[in-house]
Formats: structure tokens, C-alpha cells, sequence
């Protein structure tokens, strides 16, 4: 977003197919130059973005129901410059997972942040590192006897990872 235009990602139900993930692209004086969705006949929802590892186009992540095992999967999309879809993945277990979050890596890859669920329902902080094709690189889970989740993460300079969220 060269032009200090914006890109905006969240959902909608306008277009006749339930909840959808809708990405809208200003330039600096709010004019739309371009619009996209995803998503199918479920609920979908955009949840966060991040600028592209190249800085051409952006990486939305959200998420839906049933779009690969059941229950609550992630959607991970890359978007060009100019809205075209260049990628979209999923991250799915045989439970429900969301993300909240997404950062570019130092790397050039990307870490989402959200929660996974264990076998006993308990929601735990999720952390999945993917590269700059969205395929996943490694998955980490964090909790305990509560329900955990991240909603957010960045990376520093030393390569670590910072992660907010919360414990219930």
C-alpha cells in the first residue's frame, strides 16, 4: 500500500450467502478501488491482517465453520496490490480453531495467533508459524485447565515471539 491508502477486512452478509469475509481497499482519500469476499455458504469472518512478506498486497487471516474438518477451521488468504487472490489455506483440527491475530516474520513467513480446542473442549492459546506461501511451518499450543487464547502476536528482533491474550 505504496499510495497510504487502506485495506479493511472484516464480514458481512450483504451478498446473499451468509457471513462472508469482505476486504475493501481505499486509496489515501477513502475512494474504493477495489472490494473482495471469501468465503462460502457458512460464516466466515475476517478477523485481522498483515502486509505482505514483499509488501505487495496483504495477508487476511479469519475464520469459518466447516470448511474442512467441522466445527471452526482458519482461513489464511493472500491478497496482490490489486485484490487479485494469490493464495488460500486452512488450518483446520479435528476441533474448532480461530485466529485473532497475524504478523509478518522476519523471515518472511507469517504467525497467526488464535485457539485451538483440546478433546475435552478446553480452548488453548494456538500459535502457527506458515511461510510466505501460507503452508504451515509448525504449530504450538499453550494452556492449561481454563480456557486460553492469543489476539495478538508480533516478532521481535531477536526472532522471539510476543503474544497477548487471555486466560478465563
Amino acid at each position: 500500500m505504496q499510495d497510504r491508502g487502506l485495506v479493511i477486512v472484516g464480514s458481512s452478509n450483504s451478498f446473499g450467502l451468509g457471513n462472508q469475509i469482505y476486504t475493501i481497499r481505499t486509496d489515501v482519500d477513502g475512494t474504493v478501488l477495489w472490494t473482495d469476499t471469501l468465503g462460502n455458504a457458512g460464516s466466515e469472518f475476517g478477523l485481522d491482517i498483515t502486509v505482505a512478506s514483499n509488501q505487495d498486497g496483504v495477508v487476511i487471516i479469519g475464520s469459518g465453520v466447516n470448511l474442512v474438518n467441522g466445527g471452526d477451521d482458519i482461513i489464511i488468504c493472500r491478497l496482490d496490490d490489486e485484490g487479485n487472490k494469490l493464495w488460500v489455506k486452512y488450518y483446520s483440527t479435528s476441533n474448532d480453531d480461530e485466529a485473532f491475530g497475524i504478523t509478518t516474520t522476519i523471515d518472511g513467513g507469517y504467525i497467526i495467533t488464535g485457539h485451538t480446542e483440546d478433546d475435552e473442549g478446553i480452548k488453548n492459546l494456538l500459535l502457527v508459524k506458515v511461510d510466505s506461501n501460507g503452508d504451515e511451518e509448525w504449530s504450538n499450543t499453550y494452556g492449561g485447565a481454563f480456557d486460553d487464547a492469543g489476539n495478538a502476536v508480533v516478532q521481535r528482533s531477536n526472532g522471539n515471539f510476543v503474544v497477548t491474550g487471555y486466560t478465563e
